[in-house]
């Protein structure tokens, strides 16, 4: 699970400098999603577990975090344009 939608609400040191990944050993859906038994992944455990795998996992981040602010930008541009023709309507 990419940790950058995660709040952390453990108040331990571990919590202050988060792993750019986590595993968790049960996920608890109320009307939020929780994880417990959760655990670093840090880039040496995923080097040891496949070379590679680390990158992957970063382009696929990568590429959530660049579509995600592509959506962001389109709903800004929809917004503005819904406004101009509110405001060219109103005139």
């Amino acid at each position: 699970m990419p940790t950058s939608n995660v709040r952390f609400l453990n108040f331990s040191k571990a919590s202050s400098n988060p792993a750019p990944f986590i595993v968790a050993g049960e996920i608890i859906r109320t009307s939020r999603i929780y994880a417990s038994s959760v655990s670093p992944l840090t880039r040496p455990m995923l080097d040891t577990i496949n070379p590679e795998l680390f990158e992957r996992l970063m382009a696929c981040k990568k590429a959530k975090d660049t579509s995600r602010e592509e959506r962001m930008l389109e709903q800004d541009r929809n917004r503005a344009a819904k406004a101009l023709r509110r405001q060219e309507a109103e005139e």
